[in-house]
C-alpha cells in the first residue's frame, strides 16, 4: 500500500493506493490492513473511523495498453447493525478491448446527481 500526505502545504487530505479487483474490494482490503496493524481499537470503531475518514474510492483498471477509471464509489458511512459500509456508486464504465482496432471502447454511466 502506498500513501501520499503533505500536511505542510496546507492541504487537508491524502491519497493512497490499494491493489484490488474492484472499488468495494479496495475498502475491504484497506480495512483488513488496519485490522492487522496491531492497534488495539475495537472492530466497529475501526470501520466507523474508516467510513468517516475516506470520501471516495476510485478504481483504475488496466487492460493491455491502457489504464482507465472504471468505478468511483462514495463512502457515505458505516452501519454497525449490518456491519456494512454504505457505498454509493457514482461512476461506472464497461470497457471492451478491441483487437481489430487496437483500442478500447466502452459505455459509461454517471450514476450520482449532477453538482450544477
Amino acid at each position: 500500500m502506498w500513501e501520499e500526505s503533505s500536511p505542510s502545504d496546507g492541504q487537508s487530505g491524502t491519497i493512497s493506493t490499494v491493489h484490488a479487483n474492484s472499488a468495494a474490494q479496495g475498502i475491504s482490503r484497506f480495512t483488513t490492513c488496519v485490522l492487522q496493524s496491531g492497534v488495539e481499537i475495537p472492530y466497529f470503531a475501526i470501520k466507523s473511523n474508516i467510513a468517516d475518514s475516506l470520501n471516495i474510492i476510485i478504481q483504475i483498471e488496466r487492460r493491455p495498453g491502457i489504464r482507465f477509471v472504471s468505478q468511483v464509489l462514495e463512502i457515505c458511512g458505516y452501519n454497525v447493525q449490518t456491519d456494512q459500509y454504505d457505498l454509493k456508486q457514482n461512476y461506472d464504465i464497461d470497457v471492451v478491448q478491441s483487437e481489430s482496432i487496437g483500442a478500447a471502447c466502452g459505455t459509461k454511466s454517471a450514476i450520482g446527481q449532477n453538482s450544477s
